[in-house]
């Protein structure tokens, strides 16, 4: 039996952050080609599509390809679409209107859950002692990212191989009481309004928390996120306490976050800051904290944790959704009834019109085949 391996024509993928935009084309196999990425600076390009523009003449395509998938930083729903907290704009019906064909815009952490999910995945998972983290195997999953922000997806797997991902903004949730830390330093945290996940588990928020460290014993002292970060000056006794109480919160978020969405069998950390602050992540002295206290906090004290690498974790996803979306869409187009009704219509309807008895006797209505039916037909390929 000879194998028919699908070729597929080049796809745009694009990740529009706060900071930078990358671009990328997809290969044979609908998946990223991670030689052909770009990179591009806001600063320099005032708009989505100049990026868009200079990649393709960068990378000599004669026209773009009518296929695209943008992950973004932010909500990807209506006309006119904002990154958080950034100057820039996407507009969908421009876009549309550039690749001639409406492009996939997803948000950018359902896009490393699609990465994350994919057998494909060219990143890897370290794990946090313990057991390691296998979101190849069925199983629900969470994966939160540290960077200039905070991101959270959950991702499942069911055992017929079919991934989902549900993208979210938990980041932006409000964190509950009981966050461990002492009470001195919560209450300069908490001095203007309660902190959001993203206030304090980000880059932005390391050095927030290094601030209140630092107002809390008199010290008068700025230093830049490279400062804290910087492995030459992790002795410091502020840096030190800065990097406890900021692994502390995030344990603390992350099993509340596991709790929400059931995701027993495993937790992925990702993201530049995750990368730099693993060794205060891992020290069993603030991993405790995620054993939330209460009927499941034995449960929660086994769920496997991992750091994950990506080079282009949201180009990746991005790829991999835009085949997940051709396949829904191939299906769509399969189930759909002639004449374009909607099938799930038509399916309601007739269960709401017929009573439970009739439709089954409706079912076994069918004249059967007798014995010799089969009998008298040889198998294909005999």
């Amino acid at each position: 039996m000879s194998s028919v391996t699908k070729v597929f024509q080049p796809s745009l993928v694009a990740d529009v952050g706060r900071t930078t935009v990358r671009i990328g084309l997809t290969n044979a196999s609908g998946h990223l080609d991670q030689a052909s990425v770009r990179e591009y600076d806001p600063k320099l390009r005032p708009t989505i599509s100049t990026s868009i523009s200079a990649f393709a003449e960068d990378s000599g395509l004669r026209q773009l390809p009518k296929r695209a998938a943008i992950a973004v930083s932010g909500i990807p729903r209506g006309e006119t679409i904002s990154i958080t907290n950034s100057r820039w704009i996407l507009s969908r019906s421009g876009l549309t209107s550039m690749f001639g064909a409406e492009p996939l815009i997803i948000n950018d952490f359902a896009a490393t859950g699609w990465a994350v999910g994919s057998r494909h995945m060219a990143g890897r998972i370290e794990a946090m002692g313990g057991y390691a983290v296998q979101p190849h195997k069925p199983g629900t999953y969470c994966i939160i990212g540290i960077g200039s922000g905070l991101g959270v997806a959950a991702v499942t797997r069911d055992r017929h191989g079919v991934v989902n991902v549900v993208p979210t903004e938990a980041g932006h949730m409000r964190l509950m009481d009981g966050l461990p830390l002492q009470p001195e330093l919560l209450k300069r945290l908490r001095e203007k309004e309660t902190p959001t996940g993203e206030d304090l588990i980000s880059g932005p928020g390391l050095q927030r928390i290094y601030s209140a460290v630092c107002d809390l014993h008199r010290v008068r002292e700025s230093v830049s996120l490279a400062d804290i970060l910087n492995p030459a000056r992790r002795s410091n006794p502020l840096v030190a306490e800065t990097l406890e109480a900021f692994a502390a919160v995030f344990w603390y978020f992350a099993g509340n976050i596991v709790l929400a969405y059931g995701a027993w069998d495993g937790l992925i950390i990702t993201g530049s800051i995750a990368a730099q602050t693993k060794n205060a992540l891992q020290r069993s002295t603030v991993r405790g904290n995620f054993a939330v206290a209460g009927p499941f906090a034995h449960r929660l004290a086994a769920v496997p944790a991992g750091v994950a690498s990506f080079r282009h974790a949201e180009l990746e996803g991005a790829a991999v959704a835009l085949l997940v979306d051709d396949a829904h869409r191939h299906f769509g187009q399969r189930l759909q009834p002639p004449g374009g009704a909607d099938l799930a219509g038509i399916t309601d309807q007739r269960l709401v019109e017929r009573p439970p008895e009739r439709v089954a006797r409706t079912s076994s209505s069918y004249p059967r085949p007798s014995a010799g039916h089969f009998a008298s037909r040889r198998p294909a390929c005999a």
